[in-house]
């Protein structure tokens, strides 16, 4: 199985996908960390190229895993997912290597983003990345809708409730503790 997570920054898609990863025994490739780890710290800029080739190093380690491991469940995150070409590329990835794919896609209003960006920005100190209001309006102006089969959950909810939703939808109980 493959669920990818999409929704503006600030959204809570890594939050509900770390969740998702232990619900479902799964692991989440993170285009964001994949970034950081492939650039040398000099060399990050956060810049849409670099975004773009971390993207694809994601979706080919992907392909690698769920080629050799039909039973994996992985979760892809770390990039909105805010353009159709850019979904798209994952639908094709799915068809590849023969898995379903669900698409979670992660929304709260604009003042919770607002708070959990300015947040992330005092516990992390990364001005680097650009995970700013501004940013969030600029990819909000230009998200393009999905026009595939998707579960939206509003993120303020609690984590068990938006987990409980998400599994449900992609035909996974939750755990029981």
């Amino acid at each position: 199985m493959l669920i990818l997570m999409t929704g503006l920054p600030g959204t809570g898609k890594s939050y509900l996908a770390q969740a998702l990863a232990t619900a479902l025994a799964a692991d989440v490739l993170d285009r964001d960390a994949i970034r950081d780890r492939i650039f040398p710290a000099r060399d990050l800029d956060y810049s849409a190229e670099q975004n773009e080739l971390a993207s694809q190093v994601t979706y080919r380690v992907a392909e690698y895993i769920l080629s050799r491991d039909p039973q994996r469940i992985l979760i892809l995150d770390g990039r909105p997912f805010s353009r159709r070409a850019q979904v798209d590329e994952v639908v094709t990835l799915a068809r590849k290597v023969g898995h379903r794919l669900y698409v979670i896609y992660c929304w709260a209003p604009d003042e919770v983003v607002h708070r959990r960006l300015e947040e992330d920005l005092r516990s992390t100190g990364n001005l680097a990345a650009d995970r700013t209001m501004d940013k969030y309006y600029r990819i909000k102006r230009s998200f393009e809708p999905l026009t595939i089969e998707h579960l939206s959950v509003d993120t303020t909810r609690p984590i068990e409730v938006i987990l409980g939703e998400a599994l449900a939808f992609i035909g996974h109980p939750p755990k029981l503790c």
